[in-house]
């Protein structure tokens, strides 16, 4: 019969390993297997578009795992994306784009060497991450553009000086060791060949067999015809005012064209669009131009996600016909490799010059209270608009208003009024706030018609100022019958409307050519904060590689400085030693274009480059900063006057404003001037934040208290007020040890770094002491095992100071869940079975609070909680002895111990509070006076 039971058993083992090898070779046959590799359309040619078939949900896929290589025997792993492996993908297809500068070495994750993909044939092209070696990335370099990223610090202070065999003699290079780089990114080149594939990774980590291995080509395509172009016509002054958005996934357009298209023309306008979007990229259709006006030819001088134009028709000579409405707006633009493309605008507005958005006057002020990488571009002063209002009363005579305010860092508001009128300007009522909490009560008087629309007249005093500002917003407030609730309209300030328009902020630094947009703002915005960051990192392109020093390499120049009349740009190199070979070859090859250039000619590209290279060689020769670093001793003084000349230039900024309704209608102010030419402003750090000024004053009065009380403490015993909690330790650890029973205590959910786990710490060593002296069993459960160890010292300590180190045992103290429910049956178990006497609950907690206290009720348990956990209290104070409430919890070790320092310390808060408390009193009072210089000295958070 044993034999019979053996073998059923072996029978059944065999089913099941047959069983399992089935389901792991179905799994491991199911590989993704629609899998493309394209060319990013509409792009540079720098960008690669993979799709791909995801596999059903019941494969349990947790990402999918994405390789790139550049050769077919070797893809690395470049990326993942994580999909539900429960709901699986829903779409279906999964996309992955390869552009934009994908990281190829990803240092925290990388392998030290070549490893091949887990779970795959051995004859797998397929590798895991990049490995962290220079070898392998070096083999990459002339197929990708590739970028390292560095700390400032160690581009220009951690590089060596590495010299290689150029085509024009020895060329000098920055050596850096791969581990310098934080991080590198790589990117297609257009016209190689790239190989991808893709892997599934099931939920257990196992890794499905690679998808068929595609390659791609990069090409450089048309751009797309999604531009959206808006135009405005000035008739008064014949200005034509163009606004555009680029199209979408092109960044390298090189010229942009505007045309004014008859109408009539439309038909072969849109039969041509067809025609191209089925011809070849190279190919571009375009009769339409023929019979239009071109308006403007325009190379941008910078790239955004917004451009603007102008041109003077009656400057330009541009014969325009009499009638606008019969032509439509085109623009058709070029990008670097030749291709074209075009998209039909909207119809022109047709305005006055009268009508342009008045651009306010703005100043620029460096930001106050700031590290010193801050500017603020400030539009005007500040003001309150009116966001909503809804009735407070059934009667429907009060409204609550609230309102927000369009905030200045520069001014602060004291005050407002708010009058309300009628729709036919009477006055209704004014309301002053002094407190601004974007909250005003307003009684409408009687009489008016219910759900009435009305008007408001916002005015505004700055701190400071005596009389309220003459600069005034109005706004109208309608009523909404279907939210029930009035809104607040178009803002009107000065007597334009702000919220049709927006701010189009435009800042060129020293080292930039022209102004470019930073950001766009609504209307109602006062000020702009513009960040100014610090050089912290650099990403330069990474050029090479050194076989013999085992160094990446980089060009060793960095910008300094660009001079604003000529445009010629002063490059340092990071060793003083090349700078002087620097200047002897301009001298060269000056002397070689004088030599070829005729004695008459100034035309040519070639005396251009004359007078460019002899700008180039006066600017660097005759700057402060060369004259000052020559003198220096070493490569790092040199550099350190150069990076010193390069944050002043990198860091000045100048801007524009430009004011604009999202349509082509626009208008800009100059930038600010002086005598010099441009005003340029330099963020400057500050030492002390000047709204801190109570904080260091308390800080001050605080530490005073802290000094007195503790020379009182030492001279006589400080008065704690009894907490009943605390006076009824003795009775309740006295009380376990009459029964026979042990003492549990219970910390809360904080961890190490907690006040209320620190508190409930130092509670444990002293009821510590208390078991340790009655000799009694004290169990302490735990649900963070960081706290653990820290439980385990007190305790021990508690016991050898009072002299019973036998006593301690260390398995009483002990870890048991960190979750939540577990840990609350765990202490409700161990109260049962342990029959605890008492139970201490000391720290924060959850749901489970009347849970564990309501088993040691019915338990019979004496039971003394401390929290500050304002949610659990209401059930302590119910089914707990004895209940601390927040401050008695934190008070209760200095209450125990009696340690002077801790009581000193206790006492010292209480004086403090205290001060609080006529503080607060001194503030209200002064505040129902509407007197609020009280209120502002103190610190917002």
């Amino acid at each position: 019969m044993k034999r019979y039971y053996l073998f059923c058993l072996l029978v059944l083992i065999s089913l099941l390993l047959a069983m399992g090898g089935c389901v792991r070779g179905r799994s491991a046959n199911a590989g993704v297997e629609v899998f493309e590799a394209l060319d990013m359309p509409h792009d540079d040619g720098s960008g690669v578009l993979l799709r791909w078939k995801p596999l059903d949900k019941s494969h349990r896929i947790i990402q999918y795992n994405v390789y790139r290589g550049h050769s077919p025997d070797s893809l690395f792993l470049l990326g993942n994306i994580e999909v539900d492996p429960k709901q699986g993908v829903m779409g279906e297809y999964l996309f992955f784009y390869d552009r934009d500068y994908l990281p190829l070495v990803q240092f925290e994750t990388a392998p030290s060497k070549l490893k091949k993909e887990k779970h795959q044939a051995p004859d797998s092209p397929l590798y895991q991450a990049v490995p962290r070696d220079a070898n392998v990335v070096s083999t990459m370099l002339p197929h990708y553009s590739v970028l390292g990223n560095l700390t400032a610090r160690g581009f220009y202070n951690g590089s060596r000086r590495v010299e290689k065999d150029g085509e024009e003699g020895k060329e000098v290079f920055a050596g850096y060791k791969l581990n310098q780089f934080e991080s590198i990114y790589a990117n297609p080149l257009p016209g190689n060949t790239y190989y991808y594939s893709v892997v599934a990774v099931t939920e257990t980590g196992r890794r499905t067999p690679a998808a068929r291995v595609c390659s791609v080509i990069p090409v450089d395509n048309r751009p797309d015809s999604s531009a959206v172009f808006a135009t405005t016509y000035i008739q008064d002054t014949r200005q034509f005012k163009f606004e555009w958005s680029p199209p979408t996934g092109t960044t390298d357009i090189g010229l942009w064209q505007g045309w004014l298209m008859p109408k009539s023309l439309l038909p072969l306008y849109r039969q041509e669009q067809q025609k191209n979007a089925a011809a070849p990229d190279s190919v571009f259709y375009a009769a339409w131009q023929n019979g239009s006006i071109r308006l403007f030819e325009h190379t941008p001088p910078y790239w955004s996600q917004t451009f603007y134009h102008q041109v003077d028709a009656a400057a330009e000579g541009i014969n325009l016909p009499s009638s606008l409405q019969d032509y439509i707006p085109v623009l058709s633009f070029m990008d670097y490799g030749g291709f074209q493309a075009a998209t039909l605008g909207k119809s022109a507005q047709v305005r006055n010059s009268a009508e342009l958005p008045i651009v306010p006057a703005f100043q620029v002020i460096d930001k106050v209270n700031d590290k010193g990488d801050n500017l603020i571009v400030s539009f005007g002063k500040p003001f309150a608009f009116i966001t909503q209002a809804s009735y407070t009363s059934s009667r429907k005579n009060k409204l609550r208003v609230n309102y927000e305010l369009s905030k200045n860092e520069h001014y602060e508001i004291d005050r407002l009024r708010f009058t309300f009128q009628d729709t036919a300007k009477n006055t209704l009522g004014t309301v002053t706030e002094y407190y601004l909490d974007n909250v005003i009560k307003f009684k409408l008087p009687a009489g008016l018609a219910k759900n009435q629309s009305f008007k408001v007249r916002i005015e505004f005093r700055l701190r400071g100022e005596k009389d309220f500002d003459p600069q005034v917003v109005w706004q109208d407030v309608t009523y909404d019958a279907k939210a029930m609730r009035f809104n607040g309209s178009g803002v009107t300030l000065n007597g334009q409307l702000l919220n049709k328009y927006f701010f189009d902020v435009f800042a060129k630094s020293k080292l930039d050519s022209d102004y470019s947009p930073v950001m766009r703002i609504g209307g109602i915005s006062r000020a702009f904060d513009h960040t100014i960051p610090f050089e912290d990192t650099v990403t330069p392109e990474i050029v090479g590689f050194d076989q013999k020093t085992g160094r990446l390499l980089l060009e060793p120049n960095f910008k300094v400085a660009k001079d604003p009349v000529s445009g010629a740009v002063l490059w340092a190199p990071l060793y003083k030693q090349d700078f002087a070979p620097y200047l002897t070859n301009l001298e060269k090859e000056l002397a070689a274009l004088k030599a070829s250039l005729a004695p008459d000619d100034s035309l040519s590209e070639a005396a251009q480059e004359l007078r460019d290279k002899q700008a180039e060689l006066d600017f660097a020769r005759n700057h402060p900063a060369y004259a000052q670093a020559k003198d220096a001793k070493s490569d790092k003084a040199w550099r350190k006057v150069f990076r010193a000349e390069k944050d002043r230039n990198s860091r000045s900024y100048a801007y524009q404003l430009l004011m604009t309704d999202g349509k082509g209608f626009w208008n800009i102010a100059e930038p600010a001037s002086g005598d010099g030419g441009e005003i340029w402003n330099y963020p400057v750090g500050n030492w002390f934040d000047n709204t801190k000024w109570a904080t260091l004053i308390a800080s001050f009065v605080m530490l005073a208290l802290v000094v007195y009380t503790v020379s009182i403490s030492r001279r006589k015993e400080l008065y704690i007020r009894p907490i009943a909690g605390l006076a009824e330790l003795d009775n309740a650890v006295g009380r376990a040890t009459e029964m026979g029973r042990p003492v549990m205590f219970v910390p809360g959910w904080g961890t190490l770094g907690d006040v209320c786990t620190i508190s409930a710490m130092m509670i444990l060593n002293q009821i510590a002491k208390k078991t340790a002296e009655y000799d009694i069993r004290l169990i302490s459960p735990h649900v963070d095992y960081f706290v653990v160890p820290l439980a385990q010292e007190m305790v021990q300590t508690a016991y050898s100071e009072m002299g019973r180190p036998d006593a301690y045992n260390q398995n009483d103290i002990f870890f048991v869940s960190d979750t939540q429910f577990a840990f609350c049956a765990a202490v409700n178990g161990i109260t049962v079975r342990e029959r605890v006497a008492t139970i201490f609950y000391m720290g924060y907690f959850y749901a489970e609070a009347l849970l564990m206290t309501e088993t040691g009720n019915q338990s019979g348990a004496i039971q003394i909680a401390a929290t500050d956990a304002i949610t659990q209290i209401p059930f302590f104070i119910t089914t707990c002895d004895y209940t601390l409430i927040g401050e008695e919890f934190y008070a209760a070790s200095a209450y125990l111990s009696r340690d002077p320092s801790l009581v000193s310390m206790l006492k010292a808060q209480d004086y403090f509070k205290l001060i609080i408390v006529v503080c607060v009193i001194i503030g209200m009072v002064l505040s129902t006076a509407h007197v609020n210089a009280f209120l502002n000295f103190l610190p917002f958070e």
